[in-house]
């Protein structure tokens, strides 16, 4: 497992923790609840710094302790955790997905199908249901949700013309 380096900590992205330290007036007075989601802790971050400007971002390492964090070091733990998620998705989901790494959102994965039920048996992995979005001629089916803590998205894109084909094969 590869980890990364923090000013006078380790890092292991597959076990961290966060939480936000709420300071004011450059005093600590509270601090939430740990989590083991970024995308959680992120958000508790943001929220709470429009009441709190001073409140940090923390993690605790492997050395126990709380320590502040960069967004560039949140990334970089983000995109590694989804690497190793990753590598277990190219060995457990239908082999048709075309998958990537988010270049828009650190941390996620995305991945593409041809076949609606390629994204179908994908989202039985996930236990989840496929949506499906109609715009113009295409329909987007896709299945949502997270594996190993990392928000994963497959979907597949049927056009009209493709449609009628599935429902004439359908009904022979």
């Amino acid at each position: 497992m590869n980890i990364i380096p923090q000013t006078e900590q380790q890092l292991d992205p597959m076990n961290i923790s966060y939480a936000v330290h709420i300071w004011r007036d450059g005093d600590p007075i509270s601090s939430t609840e740990p989590t083991t989601d970024q995308a959680e802790a992120r958000d508790m971050h943001r929220a709470l710094t429009t009441r709190f400007p001073d409140s940090v971002l923390v993690v605790k390492g492997a050395d126990g302790v709380w320590s502040p964090v960069s967004d560039e070091l949140l990334d970089r733990l983000a995109r590694q955790r989804a690497a190793v998620a990753l590598a277990t998705l190219v060995r457990t989901s239908p082999a048709e997905i075309n998958w990537s790494l988010n270049s828009f959102a650190p941390g996620e994965l995305s991945g593409h199908a041809f076949k609606r039920e390629t994204v179908a048996e994908f989202a039985a992995l996930l236990m989840v249901e496929c949506t499906e979005r109609t715009d113009g001629g295409c329909t987007t089916v896709r299945a949502s949700s997270t594996f190993a803590g990392v928000p994963v998205s497959v979907y597949c894109i049927v056009r009209e013309a493709e449609q009628v084909r599935e429902t004439a094969s359908a009904g022979a």
